[in-house]
């Protein structure tokens, strides 16, 4: 478990995720947002208020109450 993360709270954060309001609980960071709506299961793309994180920053990058988050995911075709 990581010391950022908000599961053992009772806090509830109103987010907005690829253009839909979510409210979400004992999430912190992107990466905990990834891992619970298994989007990374492929490479991702993931911006938060319009600017990119890198996933090498996703474990830290702790999200707020308003953010506006979009994960996109690669497909591959032709």
């Amino acid at each position: 478990m990581f010391p950022h993360r908000l599961q053992d709270m009772d806090t509830v954060m109103k987010i907005v995720l690829n253009g839909e309001a979510r409210e979400i609980e004992g999430i912190g960071s992107v990466a905990d947002l990834i891992r619970d709506v298994r989007a990374g299961k492929g490479r991702v793309a993931v911006l938060v208020n319009d600017d990119v994180v890198l996933a090498v920053d996703r474990e830290t990058h702790l999200l707020t109450e308003g953010d506006r988050i979009e994960i996109i995911a690669f497909a591959a075709g032709g």
